[in-house]
């Protein structure tokens, strides 16, 4: 007896593809990209710095008095182990008012002990750049209100609402098969140890051509002041006041190397000017802390990659840091007292 594939073909000249084979092969094909979805966000959820610092903040948000509010510049310069006590740094990388004001808003309610929030205001803070990016939106989707955001970004920014964790930047295809292997090749499949891939470096020194990169991808064809940023740093300055909470901002060192290739697209000083001496935000913004300069003279030491700090900078900016926090909380407290 003849194969029936053999006696089909010689009978027909051809084989005959079926539309139950189109339909079989196409199953296959979208429950294998479903499942490695789904699998790459066990991965996120599970690795990502994201939800690590989410999960630690869901511990102690009811107890927090002062709270860092930013993006990876207070994530590599902030170190909270040289605060007061209830210090907590809510921040994450490529995050931007947008998502800080909506992270900020879902918590303030059972924030019944916050003090004082502290908002960069560095030079890339406004910029378009910034504005125009959502990192890791399968983080971000349960806190952001698209209806209220396309008002000020447009329908484009709907599709992070609605994308594939495989597609994205920060955890696409490199993440989820460095992930994969490692979870199937790792002694009990112990994924709990795994780096996550393309984290700054922190212990690493200057590089003077990262540096002008960066610079250049903060600002180079950027809108700056971006309309969106500026309205949504009102919108967290408002919410802060509306709980009687304290707000300071701050710029946190670069180095020179980045500072002289921004001021080729910015005017560095009326950016931070503009705001916090607009008379809007007289009561509203109780300090500015302009740290911006403060390691140009000694940039090759404690700047990572031109606006980064290393760990030794971290450490002593946070230590210097710390003083001017804990005499704003003493107003705060003086403040508040009299009320």
């Amino acid at each position: 007896m003849r194969n029936s594939f053999i006696s089909s073909f010689e009978n027909n000249g051809k084989y005959q593809v079926k539309k139950i084979h189109i339909i079989v092969f196409m199953t296959v094909i979208i429950g294998s990209l479903a499942a490695c979805e789904c699998l790459n966000r066990y991965f996120i959820t599970h690795l990502s710095d994201n939800f690590k610092i989410y999960d630690s903040f869901l511990h102690q948000h009811k107890d927090t008095e002062i709270l860092f509010l930013g993006d990876s510049h207070f994530i590599h310069g902030i170190d909270p182990t040289s605060f007061p006590d209830q210090t907590f740094n809510l921040s994450f990388s490529g995050a931007s008012y947008i998502q800080s004001y909506y992270l900020l808003k879902h918590f303030i309610p059972e924030m019944s002990h916050l003090k004082l929030v502290i908002l960069p205001l560095d030079l890339h803070s406004m910029s378009s750049f910034r504005g125009n990016r959502i990192n890791v939106p399968s983080f971000w989707n349960r806190f952001i209100e698209y209806p209220e955001l396309v008002k000020y970004k447009g329908l484009p920014i709907l599709k992070n609402n609605f994308c594939l964790t495989l597609l994205s930047e920060e955890a696409g295809r490199g993440f989820f098969l460095k992930n994969l292997f490692t979870f199937l090749y790792t002694a009990h499949g112990n994924i709990e140890k795994m780096p996550r891939p393309g984290k700054l470096e922190i212990n690493q020194y200057l590089n003077q051509k990262k540096a002008l990169l960066r610079a250049d991808y903060h600002f180079k064809e950027c809108i700056i002041p971006d309309d969106a940023l500026f309205t949504y740093f009102d919108k967290i300055i408002t919410l802060c006041r509306d709980h009687s909470i304290s707000v300071v901002t701050l710029q946190t060192p670069v180095s020179q190397f980045y500072l002289d290739q921004a001021q080729q697209y910015i005017s560095i000083h009326p950016i931070i000017t503009d705001i916090y001496y607009n008379h809007a935000y007289d009561k509203q913004i109780m300090q500015n802390l302009n740290y911006l300069e403060y390691y140009l003279d000694r940039s090759e030491l404690f700047m990572a990659d031109g606006d980064h700090l290393n760990r030794m900078g971290k450490s002593l900016f946070s230590k210097v840091l710390s003083r001017d926090i804990e005499h704003i909380i003493t107003i705060h407290n003086n403040i508040m007292a009299k009320k």
